[in-house]
């Protein structure tokens, strides 16, 4: 028996030895991703029809000054460390030492103060090691906006824009294909991966379906499937409810008769049946702008469902015009939330037709933060939503309240919902650490088998 004894400690050993193998980062390999909007152009700076994705993408190949983690902090990253004067209108950030771009050339103050000028009006100029910042006026923004993509630090070079990045660009075929390669001199360190190739254009069912065949190591996922994809040899990786979903008119509530047509729309509206049912119960009920996870005021303007009230407020105005909905007709699940809104209003005597032209009176919109500071979070989504956009200096959350406050009380626009954005993650894809902001962190990722 002796020795059979010591075949199970032996078989036992090697079992740890392979597991702990298997939980330590590996060098090397590909990482195959699949996407369905592709960005407009690898430069921070080109306008994007999908700038969440696209951000996600670009911030692999350049790098911006400073970012922000999880709790709203803000992170250095070219900048090793900043200040401010008394006055907040003049910033000094200093550079990390020894990082190049992509095509080798080091990482100057002169090429970091061109980059921030070409697409910003602040006056930007180098200082021996730094770069100083000079505004017209006072700003605490200022270090979470460096963090946005378009303020990625770019070397423009006739052929291709270069980045510091963790990835180097291989191969762009534009609205096809991108294949990323490590960059062996990044300042962070090399990523365990050595290369990351991505697919444009692929729907949610063929992302999926290449998911479940082992072709994919990364694809979206429908917001409404992720709980029953959530199963064998893959996992759902969730962001914080940051994607919102929303109802924008072309303008503002004209008159008293039209805002009470607006409040009796939103009071009829059956936000819980609808995540229930259609968004698969993921994400949580708006009723701001910003979700209540990122600013934890959205609570003050809580609208509940209300019939009686929606019904009062229709009841008040003698004639009601009917409204033209329009949605993005690619979107399956836009389609089914436009019709059942459409439902709930005719419930309460308002008159909501479909409409998949651009013309309509209102939208039902989808877009996702591009930032985890509640300001630039607040200002970028405003001018996405065709909203003012708001004037905020500092970073008091009373201020940020009182904009969005202002911005809702237009009743230019209806919140809905806050969803995740949803990823499917392949069994071979380890070291992934789903963050709430969406991000990729494929400078951590390997693969196992």
């Amino acid at each position: 028996m002796k020795p059979f004894g010591w075949q199970l400690v032996a078989a036992s050993s090697l079992s740890l030895a392979l597991a702990h193998a298997e939980m330590r980062p590996q060098y090397g390999g590909t990482a195959h991703m699949l996407l369905g909007s592709a960005p407009n152009s690898l430069d921070p700076v080109s306008p994007q029809a999908d700038p969440f994705t696209a951000g996600k993408l670009l911030h692999l190949i350049y790098d911006t000054l400073v970012s922000i983690n999880d709790s709203d902090n803000i992170q250095p990253e070219l900048a090793v460390s900043w200040e401010v004067d008394k006055d907040r209108k003049h910033w000094r950030f200093r550079l990390r030492p020894g990082v190049k771009f992509e095509d080798g050339s080091p990482l100057t103050a002169d090429l970091v103060a061109t980059s921030l000028r070409q697409v910003n009006t602040w006056s930007v100029f180098p200082e021996g090691d730094s770069i100083e910042i000079d505004l017209q006026q006072a700003d605490d923004l200022l270090p979470a906006e460096l963090s946005l993509t378009k303020n990625a630090i770019v070397k423009r070079n006739e052929s291709a824009p270069s980045g510091t990045g963790p990835f180097r660009v291989g191969k762009w075929e534009s609205g096809k294909r991108l294949v990323l390669t490590a960059n062996e001199e990044y300042w962070g360190g090399r990523p365990f991966l050595n290369s990351v190739e991505i697919e444009f254009g692929s729907s949610y069912r063929d992302q999926e379906t290449a998911l479940e065949l082992g072709r994919a190591d990364l694809v979206e996922i429908a917001t409404e499937q992720a709980r029953r994809l959530e199963t064998g040899a893959r996992h759902v990786s969730e962001s914080g409810p940051l994607e919102l979903l929303a109802l924008v008119f072309a303008h503002e509530a004209q008159s008293t008769n039209e805002s009470k047509l607006r409040q009796a729309l939103t009071l009829c509206i059956d936000r819980i049946s609808i995540r229930d049912v259609l968004l698969g119960g993921q994400g949580d009920l708006a009723a701001g702008i910003l979700p209540n996870w990122i600013t934890g005021y959205e609570f003050l303007f809580a609208t509940e469902m209300d019939v009686r009230k929606a019904q009062e407020a229709r009841g008040e105005v003698s004639q009601a015009p009917v409204w033209m909905l329009g949605y993005n007709s690619r979107d399956p699940i836009s389609k089914v939330v436009a019709e059942r809104i459409a439902l709930n209003a005719r419930d309460v005597g308002l008159r909501v037709q479909l409409a998949s032209g651009a013309n309509a009176d209102v939208q039902l919109v989808r877009i996702r933060l591009e930032s985890m500071n509640p300001g630039i979070a607040l200002k970028t989504a405003a001018v996405r939503l065709g909203l003012p956009e708001p004037k905020l200096e500092g970073v008091s959350m009373q201020q940020v309240y009182e904009a969005e406050a202002a911005l809702l009380q237009g009743q230019k626009i209806i919140p809905l919902f806050h969803v995740p954005v949803v990823y499917g993650v392949g069994g071979a894809v380890k070291g992934w650490k789903a963050r709430l902001d969406g991000s990729w962190p494929l400078t951590d990722v390997w693969l196992g088998h």
